[in-house]
């Protein structure tokens, strides 16, 4: 039977997955509307016999923006879910010889997940200035 702490962290990285693979379909999904966007927009300016005006143009240039943005900040965040599985695996993860280095606990799992919200808010500040 599995104790409460183990429990705790078995529910907290069940959750991580579903977030994670819910990133990573919007980073898909993204990529569809902006590659079916790219085509129709390209299609028409190279149908447009003159300059398209730029009132005509920059909802659609803005929308893309928008998606671009909410794409790579989908696929930052399921590059750093998986750097962090790495980090854990290697710190924490059995050996070759299957020996555990060290035991995960819920206090060391928390420490990290803290760890990780701290520098997700540090690079937000970043980038809003």
């Amino acid at each position: 039977m599995l104790s409460k702490k183990a429990e705790q962290i078995n529910a907290i990285i069940d959750e991580l997955k579903v977030k994670r693979q819910n990133m990573e379909n919007l980073e898909v999904r993204t990529t569809k509307v902006i590659d079916e966007i790219e085509t129709k927009l390209l299609n028409y300016l190279q149908n447009s016999k003159n300059l398209p005006s730029v009132a005509t143009v920059t909802p659609i240039t803005e929308s893309l923006t928008a998606l671009y943005k909410t794409n790579l900040d989908a696929n930052s965040q399921v590059i750093r879910s998986m750097e962090k599985e790495i980090e854990l695996l290697a710190k924490h993860g059995p050996d070759d010889n299957g020996d555990m280095p060290s035991t995960l606990s819920f206090e060391v799992l928390s420490e990290l997940f803290q760890q990780s919200r701290n520098r997700q808010l540090v690079e937000d500040d970043e980038e809003d200035n």
